[in-house]
């Protein structure tokens, strides 16, 4: 019964989260604080939903342990190495801003992934979802993938798009300080 209000829980504060950046994006104003908040609690009630399910294996999948945990850990360091990668690249110095970000970039673990700590999360908890053999899990896992992938394709692209209009040169020259003024002000 917890789980199925945390499932509920993590549902509906999705869709209500999914309006309000829907209603910011178009009003053209900033995402309010609340917003955020609801956002990583959300997520945190998901990554803990994901975790009981696999520490309780919540419709256990009948498969060799052997091979799950063999399976499960190398996706599991694989999704966690390609974070500390981005991590690592993304905040050093010499790393993302030095380059012409004005483009697509596709050097590097971006040849691979548009975002690779979005990727990399989603290895990961396929990984511990199959370590512990748990179909919840598994779909829990699922779930998250296409919630966050909404967020992205439905309303980062239009978004994005829309802040640009008109400011795409501005971005061109000093994407630093473009973004660092609020992304060229409507």
């Amino acid at each position: 019964m917890l789980y199925a209000l945390g499932i509920l829980f993590t549902f509906f504060l999705s869709v209500y989260s999914w309006f309000e950046l829907k209603r910011a994006c178009e009003s053209g104003t900033s995402i309010p604080f609340r917003v955020f908040t609801l956002i990583g609690l959300n997520d945190a009630v998901h990554f803990a939903l994901i975790g009981g399910a696999v520490i309780w294996r919540i419709w256990p999948i009948p498969i060799d342990g052997t091979y799950t945990m063999i399976v499960g850990s190398i996706l599991a360091f694989t999704g966690l190495l390609m974070i500390a990668t981005n991590v690592m690249k993304y905040n050093n110095p010499k790393g993302l801003y030095k380059l012409n970000t004005s483009k697509v970039l596709t050097a590097g673990i971006y040849q691979y992934s548009g975002n690779p700590r979005y990727t990399g999360w989603f290895i990961a908890l396929t990984g511990i979802s199959v370590i512990g053999r748990s179909l919840l899990a598994l779909l829990l896992t699922v779930a998250l993938i296409v919630r966050i992938g909404l967020y992205n394709l439905t309303l980062g692209k239009s978004c994005l798009e829309e802040c640009l209009k008109g400011n795409a040169k501005d971005m061109e020259a000093d994407p630093v300080a473009f973004w660092s003024n609020g992304g060229g002000k409507r």
